[in-house]
């Protein structure tokens, strides 16, 4: 168990998973009302950072003991979703729900998922435990239908991302119009710069700026309204670029972050 911070979380990685029974003793505060999340991470690390990050940025805390325990594990072994629905390879599907289920026996109450694209194994996933799975993309849409004078949305994510029409489907269904670059354009610009030899995967976020710039000023060229940075890994490079219209800019790790705070909390008395 790590505290420090404001923050009170478990981190077990994939290496020689230790079960460890944590019973949390907050003097004067009872917590009982509190739902834990359970974080199925490490598709990628960073990126599960990123978001632990921005669940304790958004969790309204004066004191270290106001902030709600998260459980993560980390577990980079997952195959590749990429090379899984792109390229046919292995099945992330039941590594996913794997890590479900050890979360969910590890006490969590509901799970979030900490990647847009592992979302095409969500229903895999449900299936697997016995506590809710919250959806980043339904939390994404939502608000999107919500954002006063947006009916076109551009979607920036990698190209399997776009090939299983995860935020398409829900857009759709909201009735706006979602609006994404054309194949090779997306390739270039995206895939490459997450995906690469020197991509943010590889851990290079500096190099990679500059073209997904392009590709959002691509979007907003064509009419978005917003643009949805729709992969985890995008926020790294895109919270240091600048001449970015940041109005447009929405991040799917903020409003996750904040769906997952508001299911914790919602039970509180």
């Amino acid at each position: 168990m790590t505290t420090g911070g404001g923050r009170n979380y478990l981190v077990v990685s994939d290496y020689n998973m230790i079960r460890v029974e944590v019973n949390l003793r907050l003097e004067g505060k009872n917590i009982m009302n509190e739902r834990k999340p359970g974080i199925v991470g490490g598709i990628g690390p960073e990126a599960t950072v990123d978001l632990f990050d921005k669940i304790i940025n958004q969790t309204p805390a004066q004191i270290d003991q106001d902030h709600i325990q998260v459980l993560i594990f980390n577990n980079p072994k997952i195959p590749s979703r990429y090379e899984a629905i792109k390229k046919d390879g292995e099945s992330p599907g039941p590594y996913v729900a794997e890590s479900a289920q050890k979360l969910e026996s590890m006490g969590a109450d509901f799970l979030a998922i900490a990647s847009n694209l592992t979302h095409v194994y969500y229903n895999e996933t449900q299936s697997a435990v016995d506590i809710p799975v919250i959806n980043m993309i339904e939390s994404v849409s939502q608000y999107a239908k919500e954002r006063e004078g947006v009916s076109k949305v551009g979607i920036l994510a990698p190209t399997p991302t776009l090939q299983a029409s995860l935020y398409q489907k829900e857009f759709r269904q909201m009735g706006l119009e979602p609006i994404s670059l054309d194949s090779d354009q997306n390739e270039d610009l995206v895939d490459e710069s997450i995906y690469g030899k020197d991509g943010i995967k590889s851990g290079n976020i500096k190099d990679n700026r500059e073209p997904l710039a392009q590709a959002a000023k691509l979007l907003s060229k064509e009419g978005s309204d917003i643009i949805v940075l729709a992969c985890t890994e995008l926020p790294l490079a895109f919270n240091k670029i600048e001449n970015m219209p940041n109005d447009k800019i929405v991040d799917a790790n903020s409003i996750f972050a904040r769906k997952i705070v508001h299911e914790a909390k919602m039970s509180e008395d």
